[in-house]
């Protein structure tokens, strides 16, 4: 169990910092979920859309 919460932390860890490069404009919505798909976070590029949204205002995580 400890390990799944550790290995949790880091999968949100990560996620936060290819949000931290969208908001920044390093990648766009194509780029990550092409980044995703490669790391085997499984998605879809709606999902994708629908939580990395331009809206600087919006909470993703």
């Amino acid at each position: 169990m400890e390990s799944q919460l550790h290995e949790l932390a880091e999968a949100r860890w990560f996620l936060s910092k290819v949000q931290d490069d969208f908001r920044g404009g390093k990648i766009n919505v194509e780029i990550t979920h092409k980044l995703l798909e490669k790391l085997d976070f499984p998605c879809h590029f709606a999902h994708v859309k629908h939580i990395f949204k331009c809206d600087p205002t919006s909470h993703f995580f």
